[in-house]
């Protein structure tokens, strides 16, 4: 069960991370950080969650 809570979190963060990389290119320099920034909480917090 944790490698499929893991696989959803690295899909997740790709996906906006790819979603950042077309705003950077769109020139929506701000809004491209803060889904960076975003995505990478969202892929840090599991891991907090769930190791301790």
């Amino acid at each position: 069960m944790i490698y499929v809570i893991w696989a959803a979190v690295f899909l997740v963060s790709f996906y906006s991370i790819l979603f950042s990389v077309t705003l950077w290119k769109q020139n929506n320099k701000p809004g491209s950080i803060a889904i960076f920034l975003l995505s990478l909480a969202a892929a840090t917090l599991p891991y907090f969650t769930l190791v301790k």
